[in-house]
């Protein structure tokens, strides 16, 4: 996730199209194995009866930030 921010700021930096495209692959892939992983361990940390309301508060709180 940061390597793709860097590659970001590179890519405006010197105006390139390629450079922003794969830094904004880079910076996406991050931020979704970021996401997968958090929700993995969410559900192994909680209840069966507890699971869905966890989830919920955790994509309303993704969402909204």
């Amino acid at each position: 996730m940061t390597l793709g921010a860097f590659g970001l700021a590179v890519a405006i930096a010197v105006a390139s199209p390629a450079v922003y495209v794969g830094g904004s692959v880079v910076a996406g892939q991050g931020v979704g194995l970021s996401f997968n992983q958090s929700l993995s361990a969410i559900g192994a940390v909680t209840t069966a009866k507890s699971r869905s309301e966890v989830f919920s508060a955790v994509c309303v709180i993704s969402c909204a930030a």
